[in-house]
């Protein structure tokens, strides 16, 4: 039977189990995003893919070098290689340091020397002849432009080679590459002590070349500050060799050296299914560093390590996949994986979710997750969402394909099913609660990021006026009042017209409008709201699963506000700011209405009308509560009170 895991087994061997089981109760450390570092993927100027693909990743790690940009390199073409090169880490560097993943950038320094698989055996390499001259001249050029881009020390990491135990990037003898080592650390340590630097990047875990090259960085007091190494090997295990490299570190006292995985997944693995596999035993290795290797478009394209498709234009399922991963906060909790599943889990009891990445290493059949302690996230409810990632050959996945999507009682556990009929698929579990997350009320409803609300184009009181983002103008066509129904559904109607948030032709498609339209009580016009993070929400259609969003992330006022897939952006977040209950209580079965804004709500019956049935329906409760306790709205005779000299005064305005 195929089961499942969760991240975060600290480090040195990961839980087996008969059956998959997620303990939401055992946090082992803050949820940090491990494995979603990235080997290139970005334009050679850094400006490519957009940032609704970049950030929502939240990738920690940038490995770059300039690899084949067509100048060639240092040792290749010279200064004049070198610049071009050069040119593109500024940018890319610029790019992923000031966005909202903050990642730090690895300089992959053997590309800029121009060892990028496209060099010839003849072409010059450090050291060659023993002459060390034109390698010093290199560093330094580096470590110049380095500070005259004002390139931070903890946002910066330098990388010696690439898998230098392999020909094709370093066609010379070992004790060459040795040499290279040390005079690179010495030299760069005395002009930057504080730098920190990568190697040795062999293309797999070797004890015996692992320990040889420690063995010589001790002798020669060059260690580096971050020990790497590849994982792209179907038998290579993120978890195995981290603990392996482990007790390496451990019989020299090296166990202070941090640990990266700079290049994951193999080759023949690039399907959703392995991929989250992969993902799941880098994380669960408790490494600090690790980026998704790049085998398909290399090197200067914006695809993201082919998570999109090859244009940059549309995700892939491992995009979703990482862009799941990259949404989990909180902490990352304890699992038990089976031989051939594997996951990585969080849970955030402050903003109550826990997601679930599942992953496959090449089975298929019912596999039956066990969840521990669902409680933490709700006492009563909880929501449970599964979402298949299909392998389609590097095809576009417009959005993840809705499973199952249900709600039963939280308790202390629960089991899913997943009918894994094919291994290269992944599935993400989320699980949220279904109590209300936000209590019922009249709210400003505000864009996260734009600042801008929630209102009824115009003040339209018509079936199908546009609801779009507004500049608050304190209008009562910008507030919506909340009912909550059960199971954090809530249905959100316009406080000036008592219409309801709908979407157009219960439309399912990305871009379906968003509008108001009279409450006909269907799933079109329901909608989840659900916390992301402190005092942010998504506001997801029930009948699509797909979210309120304001169309480009446009901060302009008027912009178009339509649903479109959750891709975690900011312009598809919302806050919800209580107001003061400035609307009298509804008398009927509807919300009264204030037709000519005068603060009388002549609309008594919230009908769009000011007729008869209004006059009948204030007289029929004149001296209820509802009316006495709001004489403000009523008193259409202007005296004070409400009596039937106001239900005359209607009485003359039919």
């Amino acid at each position: 039977m195929a089961g499942l895991t969760g991240t975060g087994l600290s480090g040195t061997a990961a839980g087996q189990s008969a059956q998959p089981t997620v303990d939401l109760a055992t946090p082992v450390h803050p949820a940090r995003h491990e494995a979603s570092g990235l080997l290139y993927g970005l334009s050679a100027d850094g400006s490519e893919p957009s940032s609704a693909w970049l950030e929502p990743i939240d990738h920690g790690l940038q490995v770059g070098g300039g690899a084949r940009i067509a100048s060639g390199g240092w040792g290749t073409a010279g200064e004049s290689g070198y610049a071009a090169r050069w040119d593109s880490i500024v940018q890319q560097y610029e790019r992923v340091t000031s966005g909202g993943s903050d990642a730090e950038y690895c300089i992959r320094m053997s590309d800029l020397w121009g060892a990028d698989a496209t060099q010839a055996d003849t072409d010059p390499h450090p050291g060659d002849d023993g002459d060390w001259s034109s390698y010093y001249d290199f560093l330094d050029r580096i470590m110049d432009d380095v500070e005259a881009a004002g390139m931070a020390r903890d946002e910066i990491q330098y990388e010696i080679w690439n898998e230098p135990n392999i020909d094709i990037f370093w066609p010379r003898s070992r004790s060459q590459y040795h040499e290279m080592w040390q005079h690179g650390v010495e030299h760069i340590r005395s002009r930057q002590p504080d730098a920190r630097i990568v190697g040795p990047g062999h293309t797999h875990f070797s004890r015996n070349l692992m320990g040889q090259f420690l063995d010589m960085t001790v002798e020669t007091g060059s260690v580096p500050d971050i020990l790497n190494w590849h994982v792209l090997q179907a038998n290579n295990d993120a978890v195995e060799t981290a603990s392996a490299v482990r007790d390496l570190l451990a019989e020299r006292g090296l166990e202070h050296l941090d640990l990266e995985v700079n290049e994951y997944v193999p080759s023949d693995r690039q399907s959703p299914g392995y991929t989250a596999w992969d993902l799941a035993r880098v994380e669960k290795s408790d490494i600090e560093y690790a980026a998704l290797g790049n085998w398909s478009y290399c090197c200067a394209t914006s695809a993201l390590c082919a998570t999109l498709t090859e244009d940059g234009a549309a995700p892939t399922g491992r995009w979703w996949l990482y862009a799941r991963y990259g949404q989990t906060r909180g902490e990352v909790v304890r699992t038990e994986a089976t031989d051939s599943i594997d996951s990585a889990a969080n849970c955030n009891p402050e903003e109550t979710q826990s997601r679930i990445v599942v992953g496959n290493h090449g089975v298929s059949g019912q596999v039956d997750l066990r969840i521990q302690n669902p409680d933490r996230i709700s006492d009563s409810r909880v929501r449970v969402k599964v979402e298949r990632l299909p392998d389609q050959d590097g095809g576009a996945l417009p959005a993840p394909l809705v499973a199952q999507d249900y709600v039963t009682d939280a308790g202390s556990n629960h089991m899913v099913g997943i009918d894994w009929s094919t291994p290269t698929d992944a599935y993400v579990v989320t699980v949220t609660p279904a109590t209300p997350a936000v209590p019922e009320g009249i709210y400003r409803i505000e864009a996260a990021h734009s600042g801008h609300v929630l209102g009824v184009a115009d003040g339209a009181t018509d079936d199908g006026a546009a609801v779009t983002q507004q500049a608050d103008a304190d209008a009562r066509h910008q507030r919506w009042s909340l009912d909550h129904l059960g199971d954090g559904v809530y249905r959100i109607e316009n406080v000036a017209t008592g219409k309801v948030l709908d979407v157009a032709d219960s439309g399912t498609e990305n871009g379906a409008t968003v509008h108001q339209w009279t409450d006909l009580g269907a799933d079109n016009q329901r909608w989840h709201v659900e916390q992301t993070r402190s005092d942010v929400y998504r506001i997801e259609a029930v009948h699509s699963g797909k979210v309120l969003d304001v169309d480009g992330g446009s901060s302009e006022a008027g912009a178009t506000v339509h649903q479109w897939v959750d891709r975690s952006g900011d312009n598809q977040r919302w806050r919800f700011v209580a107001v003061e209950n400035d609307q009298p209580p509804t008398l009927g079965e509807r919300v009264p209405t204030d037709p000519d804004g005068d603060g009388l709500y002549e609309d008594v019956s919230g009908n769009g009308r000011v007729d008869f049935p209004d006059v009948n329906l204030l007289f029929q409760n004149t001296d209820t509560a509802a009316v006495q306790d709001n004489t403000a709205f009523y008193d259409f005779s202007d005296d004070g009170t409400v009596d039937p000299q106001d239900v005359l005064a209607l009485f003359e305005m039919v």
